[in-house]
């Protein structure tokens, strides 16, 4: 009789998120009962936050913008520098990017564009001139087993990757609150805020 292979990652996973869900609700409950003067609102967004983080499975590590180089000065392209948490595999190719400003609602998927890294700087890769506007693209930093090529898959906590797409019609100015949300078919939600920052520089850090 064969024995029967159990998915033990995903239990695993299952797991800790269910661990993490119920320390965060006692720390809620703490805040309330130490504190009379909490905001039932501060106490709402603290857990919205945490489970933001912990139910998106990958960790955002950074966002960068470009900003032109002459007036208007607007942000032209983003990157956003991502690892995913966990050992379970994540399909890049069934994501979506929603980029939402005051006025806006711009949608991204992906056109199988992958490259590594190598020598390029971020903002000047080959990888942005086979990409158009409405899509985004995958620039692999980390990939010990070229999943990220190949599979247009994130496998292993290790993996490191950018996700670059191209807002130059968006016009999005110093001071300007934008959301990006990053969705996918496995229920994935990660959602991004920022304002953009003075242009004192043309690579600014936006999160």
């Amino acid at each position: 009789m064969k024995n029967k292979k159990h998915n033990t990652g995903s239990t695993i996973t299952l797991l800790i998120l269910i661990i993490a869900i119920l320390l965060i609700s006692l720390t809620a409950t703490s805040m309330v009962t130490s504190n009379i003067s909490t905001n039932k609102g501060d106490v709402d967004e603290y857990l919205d936050d945490v489970l933001n983080e912990l139910t998106s499975y990958v960790k955002i590590k950074n966002v960068y913008g470009q900003y032109t180089q002459q007036k208007p000065y607007y942000i032209t392209k983003i990157g956003i520098l991502l690892s995913p948490r966990f050992h379970d595999p994540i399909n890049l190719s069934e994501w979506v990017i929603q980029l939402q400003t005051k006025e806006t609602l711009t949608i991204y998927s992906f056109k199988n564009v992958a490259m590594k890294q190598e020598d390029h700087t971020i903002f000047t890769h080959p990888l942005w001139e086979n990409m158009s506007f409405n899509s985004f693209g995958i620039m692999s930093i980390i990939d010990k087993d070229d999943s990220l090529i190949q599979h247009y898959s994130l496998s292993d906590p290790s993996d490191l990757i950018f996700l670059v797409f191209n807002i130059s019609e968006n016009s999005i100015t110093k001071g300007e609150h934008t959301s990006i949300i990053l969705t996918s078919g496995i229920s994935l939600k990660k959602t991004i805020t920022f304002s953009a920052p003075l242009p004192t520089q043309q690579i600014v850090s936006l999160f």
